[in-house]
């Protein structure tokens, strides 16, 4: 079987695409023939990735890739991909999209009009015209805009377990790692619900890490205005051995998104058996309540805070509901399976 997936990386660090698409494609690869285009022709460190230009024409690839069984795009709104749907139809190979999130009811309501011209003008013909929408979890599916041929299969996770369990009791450290959207994240919701955080003479900190963006400025302007300095900071992005660091001394990872496709930081953070406090904008709240591998809750500042409050004061074994995290990611997560499990699911489309 031959595959080709297409996307748009521009940052490999705190994009979920960016992240997540190198490593379906790699994985991928250990089973099947699989390629690779990056509209952005930044080179993504895997083999099989050809360049891409704009008269670029799949038969032109060499071979086995000038004619696949199969094509994956990667997310939605780009142009360079009305092009390249038209020419796969011509060739009458079939294609799926990944929308990662963005054919959402809540995802389509953001600059709704004008999604909604490009929609009726250009993109819905590209949806109409997929084999199958592969979407990253069932929640997701459940609450989209369309109705038609599809299947789930998730995103995966390298397993990076904990040399140890850092929860002391006294200090509780939360952490937040992605991108800075506001809405999306909703970040506005979890410095709001902060405000609403009994005193429990114990410390705690809420350590947000993600790119510089207006949405960083807008935060802290929140934070100031609610006094809660002494207890939450924005710190700029991190990768590597830093970010290491920081998740091996966190307590929870909490993300309070309002939507979400499947996301990475949960996942990494659930990998090294960091327990996660979520709303279920996140489409994991169902994997951690069945593995009891953290706290989920609605996406509302009293929710949110309810949460917290639960987390600070409530008893609890932190190493069992560590050991969870680790098991839900393993049993569920893990990406050789999920490669796998995908594969399975494209055959079916040929």
């Amino acid at each position: 079987m031959v595959i080709i997936h297409i996307a748009c990386i521009k940052d490999l660090v705190s994009s979920g695409v960016g992240v997540v698409v190198p490593q379906h494609v790699s994985n991928q690869q250990k089973i099947e023939e699989v390629g690779f285009i990056n509209i952005s022709n930044i080179h993504i460190g895997i083999e099989n990735q050809f360049e891409y230009k704009s008269n670029l024409k799949i038969s032109s690839l060499p071979h086995p890739f000038s004619k696949p069984d199969l094509v994956v795009f990667h997310e939605i709104y780009y142009l360079e991909y009305i092009r390249l749907y038209m020419h796969l139809n011509n060739m009458k190979i079939p294609y799926i999209v990944i929308p990662h999130g963005g054919l959402t009811l809540k995802a389509q309501a953001m600059k709704k009009l004008k999604k909604s011209i490009a929609n009726i003008l250009l993109f819905n013909r590209y949806i109409d015209s997929a084999k199958s929408i592969h979407y990253l979890s069932k929640e997701e599916k459940e609450d989209s805009m369309i109705s038609r041929e599809c299947f789930v299969a998730t995103n995966g996770i390298r397993i990076n377990e904990r040399n140890t369990v850092n929860f002391k009791g006294n200090t509780i450290v939360f952490t937040y790692i992605g991108r800075i959207s506001t809405y999306i994240k909703g970040l506005d919701l979890l410095i709001e619900a902060f405000r609403l955080v009994k005193s429990s003479g114990k410390k705690i900190e809420l350590n947000i890490y993600g790119p510089e963006c207006q949405d960083s400025d807008n935060l802290r302007k929140l934070i100031i205005e609610y006094n809660l300095q002494s207890l939450i900071s924005i710190n700029g992005r991190v990768s590597g051995n830093e970010k290491l660091n920081i998740l091996r001394n966190t307590s929870f990872f909490i993300q309070t998104s309002r939507f979400e496709g499947m996301p990475m930081g949960v996942l990494e953070a659930l990998s090294y058996g960091i327990p996660c406090c979520v709303t279920k904008g996140t489409n994991l709240c169902d994997y951690i309540s069945n593995y009891n591998a953290g706290w989920c809750c609605d996406s509302s500042i009293v929710e949110i805070s309810d949460m917290i409050n639960s987390v600070i004061f409530e008893s609890f074994d932190y190493k069992s509901m560590s050991e969870n995290a680790i098991r839900l990611i393993k049993e569920n997560f893990e990406w050789s399976l999920v490669a796998n499990k995908t594969i399975e699911q494209y055959k079916k489309y040929l």
